[in-house]
This record gives C-alpha cells, sequence and structure tokens, in this order.
C-alpha cells in the first residue's frame, strides 16, 4: 500500500532500532579490539591510529554491504510474492476478493462484513490490499 511505505508498525520499528544496536556494537567492539591489539603489538602512534582508522572504514563498509544485500533480497521476495498473487488472480478474477475475506472472517468479522471490507479494499488497491491481507494480517 503506498501509505504503509511511509508507516510503519511498531515491530519494523523495532527490528531496525535492534539492527542499529547490534550493528553499532559489533562495529564498537570490531575497531576496540583491533586499537588493543595494535596497541599491544606497537606503541607508535600513528600506527594504531592509522588501524583503527582502517578498521572503522572496513567495518563501515562492511555493514553498508550486508545492509544493501538484505534490502535487495527483501526488495526480491516482494517481487516474487507480488508475481505469484498477480498470476492467481489472473486464474481466479474472484481471489482476491475470497483471500482478503477469509483474513478478516479468521480475525473475527462476520462474513457480510469481510466481504465489503474486501470489496472496498480492491476497488482502492487489488495487489497491495491482497498481500497485505495475506502476508501482514495474523
Amino acid at each position: 500500500m503506498k501509505n504503509s511505505k511511509n508507516k510503519q508498525t511498531l515491530e519494523q520499528r523495532l527490528n531496525k532500532i535492534r539492527a542499529g544496536v547490534l550493528g553499532s556494537n559489533d562495529g564498537i567492539l570490531t575497531v576496540v579490539g583491533v586499537l588493543f591489539s595494535t596497541a599491544a603489538a606497537t606503541s607508535n602512534n600513528f600506527l594504531i591510529l592509522v588501524a583503527g582508522f582502517s578498521d572503522l572504514l572496513s567495518c563501515a563498509f562492511s555493514m553498508a554491504a550486508g545492509e544493501y544485500a538484505s534490502v535487495s533480497a527483501q526488495r526480491e521476495i516482494e517481487r516474487a510474492v507480488i508475481q505469484i498473487e498477480e498470476k492467481q488472480i489472473g486464474q481466479d478474477k474472484d481471489y482476491a476478493r475470497k483471500t482478503i475475506a477469509k483474513s478478516y472472517i479468521s480475525r473475527g468479522v462476520n462474513q457480510q462484513t469481510a466481504y465489503s471490507i474486501a470489496d472496498e479494499l480492491i476497488q482502492k488497491h487489488e495487489i497491495e490490499s491482497l498481500v497485505y491481507s495475506k502476508y501482514t494480517l495474523k
């Protein structure tokens, strides 16, 4: 859904915070470890500085590359899911309506209301509503 890109669930925000905290801790500990080991090997302040700076850069590039790979994989998974759902819609024109309504019925909404919700959502954004209700609503 278009607005869902701007509005994140609490779980999504907590995942970002968790990833940031763990990544920061990992980076800090790695740089401190390199600084301590370099300081143990030499008393040359310039070498210690260069080792710390180069480790800081390598950690930053490593984390950026890992995040890029993660985001790219997530994007590809989302595209694959959308293609699968579009194929299902092509085979059964009522597929989205039934699937969306089923997700609301499973959450306690009565059948008539669930189908009314499904109809309204489909009119606005069929594929987004289908994917959201099938893969997000529990």
